[in-house]
């Protein structure tokens, strides 16, 4: 995920972007971690599951937004950009 990131904000247009998905994408690698811990790791109880769930898939809603309003705003620049390079 983080390489696609990356690779998808590496133009200068959208550093701020990648740093503000830092937190949202450290939410879910804790999130996972706490789900499934490693080999001889702690589990956590099925109540904390249940919540660690529910948080989870609230990031995910909330990455998926972001996700889709920076992929119109793109879209909607090179529409921009199309239009004024064909002088309309």
């Amino acid at each position: 995920m983080e390489r696609l990131l990356d690779a998808r904000f590496a133009d200068a247009r959208f550093a701020a972007t990648r740093e503000d998905l830092t937190p949202l994408l450290e939410d879910l690698h804790a999130g996972l971690s706490a789900l499934f811990p490693a080999p001889g790791g702690v589990r956590v109880s099925p109540e904390e599951q249940q919540a660690l769930r529910a948080k989870f898939v609230g990031t995910v809603d909330t990455l998926e937004d972001v996700l889709e309003a920076i992929d119109r705003a793109d879209r909607a620049g090179r529409a921009r950009g199309l239009r004024a390079r064909e002088g309309r």
